[in-house]
C-alpha cells in the first residue's frame, strides 16, 4: 500500500494489489494551511496540517485494507507559536521525528511512548525529513554545507547517539562538490545488517 496526500485536505491509500485508490481522511472545506506530508507505522498515521502533527490509529479490514479511526486523531505538538513539518517514524513506530520551525529548523524526536521530546538537531537551514536506521538508533538528513570558496552544496549526515545530545555525533556522509546529494532513505539490504 502507498499511503499520500492528495491534494490539500485528503490522505489517500493506493492498495497496490487491487488498483483500489481509497481516501483514509478527507479534510472537506476546512480551512487553514494543507496537509503537507503523511507518514504511517505497524499502527498510527501521522500527518502534518496546521502547522502541528497530528496523529490517529487505524486497523486493517477484514480485506486487509487500512482503515484509519477518525475519533482517535490527535494533535501531538499542539505549539501555535511555531511550525512542524516532514514527520517520518522510527522503522518499528515508537519514535516520530519531524522539523520545528522556530528562529531556523530543527529536527524533534517524539518518543511514543513517554511523549517527550528530544531535540536531536538544531540550526538546520531548512525543514529536513528524518530517515531512520533500521534499528531506530540513528537517522540521517541532507543538509546545506558552505564550502570555504562560498559555494553551497548539500550532503548526506548521519546523526548516532540522538537522544544523548553531549554525545550525539554528526558525521558526514557524502561530499561530491561538484553536485548536491538529498532525500537519503535508509533501509536494510536484503541479506543482513
Amino acid at each position: 500500500v502507498i499511503v499520500f496526500v492528495s491534494g490539500s485536505n485528503l490522505i489517500v491509500a493506493l492498495e497496490l494489489a487491487t488498483g483500489n485508490y481509497r481516501v483514509l481522511l478527507d479534510f472537506g472545506a476546512d480551512d487553514g494551511p494543507d496537509t503537507s506530508d503523511v507518514t504511517f507505522s505497524p499502527f498510527m498515521i501521522a500527518y502534518s496540517r496546521r502547522g502541528d502533527i497530528w496523529a490517529a490509529g487505524y486497523q486493517l479490514n477484514e480485506a486487509g485494507l487500512i482503515e484509519v479511526d477518525a475519533t482517535s486523531i490527535v494533535n501531538l505538538t499542539n505549539t501555535p507559536d511555531t511550525g512542524e513539518l516532514a514527520c517520518s517514524f522510527s522503522r518499528d513506530g515508537t519514535y516520530l521525528s519531524y522539523s520545528r520551525l522556530l528562529d531556523l529548523w530543527d529536527i524533534v524526536v517524539l518518543d511514543l511512548l513517554t511523549m517527550e521530546e528530544t531535540v536531536a538537531l538544531e540550526g538546520l537551514r531548512g525543514r529536513r525529513e528524518a530517515a531512520w536506521s533500521p534499528d531506530g538508533s540513528q537517522f540521517c538528513i541532507h543538509d546545506v554545507e558552505q564550502l570555504p570558496s562560498g559555494k553551497k552544496i548539500i550532503d548526506i549526515f548521519r546523526i548516532t547517539n540522538w537522544d544523548d545530545w553531549p554525545n550525539r555525533t554528526v558525521i558526514q556522509v557524502t561530499a561530491d562538490r561538484n553536485q548536491d546529494e538529498l532525500h537519503p532513505d535508509w533501509r536494510p539490504p536484503p541479506w543482513g545488517n
